[in-house]
């Protein structure tokens, strides 16, 4: 971001803040970086693939190529650039749930802040026409999307929120709102002897195991008591 704090050109720069976030949507939508994933494709190559409009999907790629997600080359040749990889499905580290999530619903829940803090009513409800959770379960693309995106930001604390506190010190951990349960799963295998439970209530898409309710233990060790799985409650 150009321009010193609390000039007009950084405040500028601030109010065309929703463009990079469309133009990162838009390139997780298309597909774009899987479809670059083997190497460069020309424009026409690259619209056909995507199904998208040559001519439009020129003016995205110049969008995408001033954020550096993508690169373009004289050639009319399109690569996807290191940061624009991440936009790529099924890979680690990959971020393209997250770039769906928050172009998409996210986004559109944002535009009625105003209203919210006017009313005291939810944004989200207000610019969707149903709560969070009811949404996400009504729309299950989104709701992927939602979940994969808190997974991918979850993995990204998991080594700082070890860092700054000893989870030894418990016998059981509740990880409310825990999604998949990724963060229960690492402090059982930090190695602390604890029972560890992912509970996210209400589930976006169905219940399971896998991916609402995910009690867990490490197998007993000299001092822990093994105790019995719960039941699920989700339904």
């Amino acid at each position: 971001m150009t321009g010193p704090a609390g000039s007009a050109e950084y405040l500028r720069n601030l109010l065309v803040g929703h463009i990079p976030v469309q133009l990162a949507c838009a390139m997780a939508g298309l597909g774009l970086a899987d479809l670059l994933a083997d190497g460069p494709m020309k424009v026409d190559e690259l619209s056909a693939a995507a199904k998208a409009r040559p001519e439009l999907l020129r003016r995205l790629v110049r969008g995408l190529a001033d954020i550096g997600l993508v690169t373009l080359e004289d050639d009319d040749r399109v690569s996807a650039t290191e940061m624009g990889a991440l936009l790529r499905s099924g890979t680690a580290g990959s971020m393209r749930d997250l770039a769906l999530y928050r172009g998409g619903p996210s986004y559109i829940s944002w535009g009625k802040l105003e209203h919210t803090v006017r009313t005291g009513e939810p944004a989200f409800e207000a610019a969707l026409g149903a709560p969070f959770f009811s949404y996400m379960r009504d729309h299950p693309e989104d709701g992927a999307a939602f979940d994969g995106g808190m997974t991918r930001l979850s993995l990204d604390i998991i080594d700082e929120a070890f860092a700054r506190y000893d989870f030894s010190v418990a016998r059981r951990i509740l990880d409310v709102g825990g999604g998949r349960g990724h963060f229960a799963a690492a402090v059982l295998e930090a190695g602390s002897c604890s029972r560890s439970v992912a509970r996210r209530c209400p589930p976006t898409a169905g219940c399971s195991w896998s991916s609402c309710c995910c009690p867990m233990e490490r197998p007993p060790t000299a001092g822990c008591v093994p105790r019995s799985r719960p039941t699920c409650s989700c339904s």
